[in-house]
């Protein structure tokens, strides 16, 4: 099965703050994936300040004339993804880092469930660039739970739940969350008297209750007191009739299934070259087949597949701290029985409207621009990952980009010694941030934050033709200069066994790696000194 988490030259809309720009932007010839579960074939989309100002067929869509324009033929056009159930960093600087990791990995938005505490609130009010929009349920609500963390209020009675609401409310939370689940008989789990106490204050208030639960009755019993989200599926049986008419029953109970990891051996090298040898290592020794973990992914999956078939408004969550784990959970929907458009639409659309975000779908005004200019909610950023990109985003280490044996970009945000991630904007006139393009001059910006990705052997609009073959063009894209010697320099010593030519170590140093220009280029090569 098509793999959805190396989406193919796919270009996500609409994610993180932008500057705002007066000149008009036409993308044309991509294949737009709206949101909403249309698909639009050579589409055309016009980007006005910081507007979606039109978006649909190519004939159907009217450009401004002396409009700049952008040729995406070839590429996708989709919204960004919206994870609706995280477990983010809990200090300012860790945090920032995450978000700017999910951004990467073309997530605009997160809701971090409950374990955050109020040090890091204010994180929703600002406008960061080339990061993902904060949301948090500040601290959960769940009983206490001696050894595990303890940001979430542990209460013993409705009174105290109600109190604890009083709090959330007071710190303008975006969501309440709750905990019922006795973690395998080690703890009791929040009473229906307490839960039902915490829906009815926090719906006084305003404010929605999401509810992380792990047995059927459980279940029905938040349900009937009025939850409005489900922040994880059944998992300790099939779930019954009764209870998928009880979703039908409530059209706006959302669900995020949160599923486990499946219990099968994945190929992960998608993944490789954004991690370190040694965490790509730990997570190659965990990926095996283990029935015991396919038995309960299995009452997961087929939970989900029954309510998506009855109708149930299904979000996207992928529980934890992984930037990747969104694309993880996207192709563990679809093998449970969704399909890619309807997961599609859970990730985007659903989740922007669970968030109260203007965003999730690509139509004609879908934006709003902030105080001077800027796009506080952006929604018509436009970040460009050519095939297998989003693997280079991994924390903890990132490779360097380097242009013609130049660096021309820090390391990866999430990376240890991060630079201050600066955008690359769909303004023209905006400042250059990081450029991580092939060719002498940078193609056409497409996005804030963005990973514009070029294959270096092939000929870009705008730019001088390269005359070097892709095998030394990939080194020189994805490789500092440092190693390159090292690889010139190991086949040196190849060649030189080759020949019987025994080369001492000074003699392969003296294969020295000289300047030379091609196409308006600086490459290297070998040559003898």
């Amino acid at each position: 099965m098509r793999r959805i988490a190396a989406f193919a030259a796919v270009v996500l809309l609409a994610g993180s703050p932008i500057p705002a720009f007066a000149q008009v932007t036409v993308y044309e010839g991509a294949r737009l994936i709206v949101g909403d579960g249309r698909v639009i074939e050579n589409a055309t989309l016009v980007v006005d300040g910081a507007k979606l100002a039109q978006a649909g067929a190519a004939p159907d869509v009217r450009v401004p004339s002396g409009a700049r324009r952008v040729d995406l033929k070839g590429k996708t056009v989709m919204p960004m993804i919206v994870d609706t159930h995280v477990h983010l960093s809990t200090t300012r600087d860790a945090l920032l880092r995450d978000l700017r990791a999910r951004a990467y990995w073309g997530v605009s938005a997160v809701l971090s469930m409950g374990t955050d505490g109020y040090e890091v609130l204010g994180v929703h009010n600002e406008v960061i660039p080339g990061a993902a929009r904060y949301f948090s349920a500040g601290r959960g609500i769940t009983t206490p739970e001696p050894g595990r963390t303890t940001a979430p209020y542990w209460i013993t009675s409705a009174v105290e739940g109600r109190k604890a609401v009083d709090e959330l409310a007071a710190h303008k939370v975006d969501i309440v969350k709750i905990w019922v689940d006795t973690r395998e008989g080690k703890y009791k789990k929040l009473t229906p008297e307490m839960y039902g106490a915490i829906i009815d204050e926090a719906h006084q208030r305003g404010l929605r209750v999401t509810a992380h639960l792990f047995d059927l009755e459980d279940a029905k019993g938040l349900v009937r007191a009025g939850v409005d989200v489900l922040a994880h599926g059944v998992r300790d049986k099939d779930i019954d009739d009764e209870f998928v008419a009880m979703f039908k029953a409530h059209p706006k109970l959302v669900l995020t299934p949160n599923l486990p990891e499946r219990g099968v051996k994945v190929d992960r090298g998608w993944m490789k070259a954004g991690l370190s040898p040694e965490d790509f290592a730990k997570l190659e020794k965990a990926n095996v087949d283990d029935p015991k973990a396919q038995a309960f992914y299995g009452i997961q999956a087929r939970n989900l597949a029954k309510l998506n078939a009855a109708g149930a408004r299904i979000v996207l969550g992928s529980d934890g701290n992984r930037p990747w784990g969104p694309h993880e959970e996207m192709q563990d929907m679809v093998v449970a029985g969704m399909t890619p458009t309807q997961v599609i639409v859970a990730a985007t659309r659903n989740g922007a409207e669970l968030l109260r975000m203007d965003a999730g779908t690509l139509q004609a005004g879908t934006a709003d621009a902030g105080d001077g200019g800027a796009c506080t909610h952006a929604r018509d950023l436009l970040q460009a990952r050519d095939r297998g990109a989003c693997a280079r985003a991994g924390p903890p280490r990132q490779r360097r980009q380097y242009v013609g044996g130049r660096k021309v970009g820090g390391a990866h945000p999430a990376g240890r010694h991060r630079e201050e991630h600066q955008p690359v904007s769909l303004c023209p006139d905006a400042g250059p941030g990081r450029q991580r393009a092939d060719h002498g001059r940078p193609p056409p910006q497409l996005g804030h934050g963005s990973a514009v990705e070029h294959r270096a052997h092939r000929h870009q609009p705008g730019t001088r033709p390269c005359k070097r073959n892709a095998q030394a063009g990939r080194w020189v894209h994805s490789e500092g200069p440092g190693r390159i010697r090292r690889r010139l320099r190991r086949r040196a010593q190849r060649r030189a066994r080759a020949n019987r030519d025994h080369f001492s170590r000074r003699a392969v140093r003296a294969c020295v790696l000289r300047p030379r220009y091609r196409g308006g280029r600086e490459t290297m090569s070998l040559s003898r000194s």
